[in-house]
């Protein structure tokens, strides 16, 4: 006779599973549609304060990343022929972190440059950076 499971377990084991990496990737789907459409017909501005820039997003995202990790600790111990799916979903969460900390802690800047012109000048959100640069001898620039 088994001992039953607690809830708290079954729920993170469910985290893992097939079924919720499904509903996730549908989930993403749509969200990622509905960010285009507004991106689209509207602006970026639009489409980041709708979708990209919000707390549900950010919550989307990273139960993502624990969907993976979980997927990856439910098949502990790891056979020999399983660690091409271990480093595939390792990526993706290394993707995932970086993309957070970029968003997070990162800059994003626009920099116009027009056919036939050089420029200089990168615009951060409101802002403007000048940016020098004298290519050396050899740098052949």
């Amino acid at each position: 006779m088994t001992t039953p499971r607690s809830p708290l377990i079954r729920f993170i084991q469910f985290l893992g599973k097939v079924k919720f990496t499904t509903v996730l990737l549908l989930g993403g789907a749509v969200i990622m549609t509905i960010g285009t459409i507004l991106e689209s017909r509207g602006s970026r501005e639009i489409a980041w304060d709708a979708v990209y820039g919000t707390a549900w997003f950010d919550l989307f995202l990273f139960l993502i990343g624990i969907n993976l990790i979980i997927a990856v600790v439910n098949r502990i111990p790891i056979q020999r022929t399983q660690w091409p799916f271990v480093l595939t979903h390792f990526a993706i969460v290394l993707l995932l972190l970086g993309a957070w900390i970029s968003r997070t802690y990162g800059y994003e800047g626009r920099m116009f440059i027009y056919e036939g012109s050089q420029e200089n000048r990168i615009f951060l959100d409101g802002s403007q950076v000048q940016v020098r640069w004298t290519p050396s001898a050899g740098a052949g620039g």
